[in-house]
């Protein structure tokens, strides 16, 4: 007998969790099916299958054949639904794109409780009332490709300029504390011998609007500091990305259409992000879409995601 462990979203309401735990009850028939409620378990699922349980916090140490994650559809894309309609939902991706793809697609689930399944090889299902994707260890070799294109908006990129961080120790540091006295989170950083320039993720609950006016005028004393913003990361997100770049002229051909004001590569080799403008985030998102994904109108969601040739040493 197959255990599950189902936990369902924060964001679903009664009536939607009731209908996800019928659905999840459809999928796995005959197996101990174990469910999570967040906060409290309602009365009426003393009447839904499964045993009943809440959570505060994601539950990370499940011991499962399978953990399911419902939500109203909390299934990983070719690229976010609501920017690019000809996008399409991924029916498999490996633990490394779902923990760089979550943070973009979903707000309850974490890349640390991917991870902590990826730890046990634990597969993870991400159910919802239209279909699923399955987060699980690699079939095969991998093979260089991109999965999806994600967007983070609202992003803040500050640059610092000085002569005086030349073979200066320490200069990131003083960069990085300021940052975390805020409370500010760093995202991406790109260093040269006389600039630095990072993107930081604001904390709406624990930023106050003039956070980014208080560290302007502490690094102000280090250096000339610019803002651009609100900025767009725009991110390409695939397996092998390094080995994928030769295969992308068309792609960076239409990035001489924008402003960019940072190129930056996940130290994972899964992330390749472009920080643009916010108003023309969305316009490069459907560009980059039909570059990169020209048939996906005409092809199931297992045929979309064509491999590039492996050019890497």
């Amino acid at each position: 007998m197959q255990t599950i462990h189902a936990v369902f979203s924060p964001d679903l309401t009664g009536e939607e969790l009731e209908s996800a735990a019928s659905l999840c009850a459809s999928h796995y028939p005959g197996a101990d099916l174990h469910c999570w409620a967040h906060q409290s378990v309602p009365q009426l699922a003393s009447h839904w299958p499964g045993k009943w349980q809440h959570y505060k916090e994601l539950p990370c140490e499940l011991e499962a054949d399978e953990v399911v994650f419902l939500d109203r559809d909390p299934r990983f894309f070719t690229a976010p639904r609501h920017i690019v309609p000809a996008s399409h939902a991924l029916e498999s991706v490996t633990y490394e794109v779902g923990k760089e793809l979550v943070g973009f697609y979903s707000s309850a689930l974490r890349p640390e409780f991917i991870h902590s399944l990826q730890q046990s090889g634990t597969p993870l299902r991400l159910l919802g009332f239209e279909g699923s994707t399955r987060v699980e260890a690699p079939r095969g070799a991998a093979v260089p490709i991109v999965h999806s294109i994600a967007v983070k908006r609202g992003v803040v990129l500050l640059s610092i300029s000085t002569p005086e961080m030349w073979k200066q120790s320490g200069f990131l540091a003083k960069i990085f504390q300021a940052c975390a006295k805020l409370d500010l989170s760093v995202d991406q950083v790109s260093a040269s011998e006389m600039e630095v320039t990072l993107t930081l993720d604001i904390n709406q609950e624990s930023n106050t609007p003039n956070t980014i006016d208080k560290l302007t005028q502490e690094m102000s004393q280090w250096g000339q500091v610019s803002l651009e913003h609100p900025s767009a990361a725009v991110s390409l997100v695939g397996t092998r990305i390094r080995s994928v770049l030769t295969q992308l002229s068309t792609v960076f051909q239409r990035f001489e259409e924008e402003r960019v004001f940072l190129i930056s590569q996940s130290a994972g080799d899964g992330n390749l992000s472009f920080v643009v403008e916010q108003a023309k985030a969305d316009k490069l998102m459907r560009d980059l879409h039909a570059l990169l994904f020209p048939a996906s109108v005409a092809t199931t969601p297992s045929e979309a995601a064509t491999p590039f040739p492996d050019r890497s040493p």
